[in-house]
């Protein structure tokens, strides 16, 4: 047997994630709400599947050693044929992000988990409501914030769920469903952001609109969903939710006083 023209290509757990990728109809999906303007040899759609791919390999590089990663990679079969490495450049890449979000980061993903939960076959019972932060070092941020600054969050310092309240932050608002625990809607918040606030923003803005949790019976978080205008706003939408009552209001500590309960 002649080996003179045999590739060998490092796979690793990479198939399975470009396989579940094509599954979804992700790469065609982006182009279709998200279509290439500029003319790049990659598509939006293939630089996220790269970016992706990327991420589950070879954590926290910069986006100009993207190539480097690929290089030893069967591109045609993991992305799309007559792909090379040299094309997954960080000025593609970069302007793919751009223009992800531009579009809306947090829509774009909520109609991907959708159609992730369609292909799985998986119909929500219930949703998780809960949010997490992640520390960043270094502290000039926010120096140049541009005017617009609704669509920009503030990395700050605020309270830390990783212990770390000396270092600034951004938090991560996540509805996952029940049964696999997918995330169905991510959005990103400034590192001061209040959780009882946010959670009637989002309970407000976004509990109608995704579809994931239209046939949902519970909404489920912890006891920054138990105030007032939020059990409000979701009785005014006939939703079912479950909770705890937060240990400093006045009902909580009432019952924590009684001898009889306590004793």
């Amino acid at each position: 047997m002649n080996f003179d023209n045999v590739n060998v290509y490092d796979y690793g757990h990479l198939g399975l994630v470009a396989g579940f990728i094509k599954q979804v109809g992700l790469i065609d999906y982006i182009d279709h709400v998200i279509p290439k303007t500029k003319p790049y040899h990659v598509c939006h759609g293939q630089a996220v599947a790269a970016m992706l791919l990327n991420a589950l390999g070879f954590h926290s590089q910069a986006l100009y050693l993207v190539p480097e990663y690929f290089s030893d990679k069967p591109i045609d079969l993991l992305i799309s044929p007559g792909i090379y490495s040299k094309h997954l450049n960080d000025d593609v890449l970069g302007r793919t992000l751009d223009t992800v979000f531009d579009y809306g980061v947090s829509s774009l993903y909520s109609e991907l988990a959708i159609k992730t939960l369609n292909t799985l076959k998986i119909p929500p019972k219930a949703i998780n409501l809960d949010f997490t932060s992640f520390h960043v070092d270094g502290t000039a941020y926010n120096d140049n914030t541009p005017g617009d600054t609704d669509k920009f969050i503030r990395i700050v310092q605020g309270y830390s769920r990783d212990h770390r309240p000396e270092l600034n932050q951004a938090i991560v608002a996540l509805i996952t469903e029940n049964q696999a625990g997918i995330p169905i809607y991510l959005e990103v918040l400034s590192g001061n952001a209040e959780d009882k606030s946010t959670f009637q923003d989002i309970i407000k803005s976004q509990l109608d609109s995704l579809k994931a949790a239209e046939n949902s019976q519970h909404l489920i978080a912890d006891s920054a969903l138990y105030t007032k205008a939020t059990i409000q706003s979701l009785n005014e939408k006939n939703r079912y939710f479950i909770t705890r009552v937060s240990s400093v209001s006045n009902d909580a500590k009432a019952v924590n006083n009684r001898p009889d309960l306590t004793a």
